[in-house]
């Protein structure tokens, strides 16, 4: 009750997945709960079951979740979060926000940054990690959409077993910040999942490091970096963004290194200034690698970003000549009055394989029906052999 503030002195170690209940939920009545550390190099790790966070939001308000030490100089990760869980467990999460539309309909006013996130889909950039139910598609670095019990407010949050689970109209996680936190070891770094634009009005999503700088090495972010939906006004910025994965699909956000609508087609988003250092499939399927991916929603601007090294594996040549399984920088698959302005694009290096069914572009608009459409002033290369 009141004001908190939680001081994490030491390192823990839990064992299951913990959850925070809303100020509504009597007995509590809290104005705001602040968690921070006191000391540098700490971590708070433990397992948890399948489709649970390790840390869950259950529709609570006014929650900072900071990993800066205020007492070292400057800004910096000093904690880290870390499920680690088998990496074989799907659809866990390292923090998940979960709401619904009677109990707990809101978690307004939270922020999650300076953290270093590690999600327990440890090793799965191999050969044999293409699945789309594996947890190389399934996990997630931070969460957040339903599954909120609808008993009362106190119970534990229900496990999530879907990678396009939403929360609708009636809900709000209002002025949701995630900021400077550094994320691997997931399939989905950064998954904000609303199936209408009033949940999450105010969303940002900025200079966050998303994935491994190291291409090849076995721990990345395989499926996306970013996937957002549900916000009228959302910004997504300042992000420099790694995927690198096996995944054979081209559904549900998969394969790109940010996605605007591809598991809810809703929302109108700005991406802008961020970088994306990686978007590779590695998978000899011909399966998609995108940069950006406009899967849906309308009115999206997409300005002043870097998009380089995306390429996929033709080698087996399944996906065809098509705009939904290239290797595309900026794609545009759905909505329209898109404004894309002062991007740079560069694609580059030699694709494995000698088939000539793949398609690559800079740009991609997949349909004439999307018209209204502003594109200039960008600088598109493809070098791509």
């Amino acid at each position: 009750q009141g004001a908190i503030n939680v001081e994490i002195c030491g390192s823990t170690t839990e064992t299951g997945a913990m959850f925070l209940n809303s100020s509504d939920a009597a007995p509590a009545s809290y104005t705001s709960i602040n968690i921070y550390p006191l000391a540098d190099g700490l971590t708070i790790s433990g397992p948890t079951v399948t489709g649970r966070g390790l840390i869950e939001l259950n529709g609570a308000d006014n929650v900072t979740i900071d990993g800066d030490n205020p007492n070292s100089a400057g800004t910096n990760r000093n904690l880290t979060i870390q499920n680690t869980a088998a990496n074989t467990v799907t659809f866990t999460s390292v923090i998940r926000i979960a709401l619904n539309t009677s109990t707990v309909p809101s978690a307004n006013n939270v922020a999650i940054r300076n953290l270093n996130l590690l999600g327990s889909a440890t090793g799965r950039n191999i050969s044999g990690a293409t699945s789309s139910s594996g947890t190389e598609n399934t996990t997630y670095g931070i969460l957040a959409s339903s599954g909120a019990s609808t008993t009362n407010a106190t119970t534990a949050p229900n496990p999530i077993a879907s990678t396009v689970t939403v929360i609708g109209s009636g809900a709000t996680a209002t002025n949701l910040t995630i900021q400077n936190n550094s994320m691997t070891t997931t399939a989905r770094a950064v998954a904000i999942q609303g199936s209408a634009v009033t949940v999450f009005p105010g969303l940002l999503i900025t200079n966050n490091v998303i994935g491994n700088a190291t291409a090849g090495a076995a721990d990345q972010v395989y499926s996306t970096g970013i996937t957002a939906q549900g916000s009228a006004d959302g910004v997504i910025r300042g992000n420099t963004v790694y995927f690198e994965g096996w995944i054979g699909a081209n559904t549900s956000g998969t394969n790109s290194a940010i996605n605007l609508g591809g598991v809810s087609p809703v929302g109108t988003f700005t991406i802008e200034k961020n970088m994306v250092m990686r978007a590779r499939n590695n998978n000899p399927g011909t399966f998609p690698a995108f940069g950006v991916n406009l899967a849906g929603g309308s009115n999206h601007v997409v300005q002043n970003n870097f998009i380089l090294d995306v390429r996929n594996d033709q080698t087996a040549g399944t996906g065809g000549f098509d705009t939904s399984f290239g290797a595309l920088g900026i794609r545009v698959g759905s909505g329209t009055g898109h404004k894309i302005y002062h991007n740079s694009v560069h694609l580059f290096g030699a694709l494995p394989g000698a088939t000539s069914t793949d398609l690559t572009a800079a740009l991609a608009i997949q349909s004439t029906s999307q018209t209204g459409m502003d594109v200039r002033n960008n600088i598109f290369s493809n070098l791509l052999t």
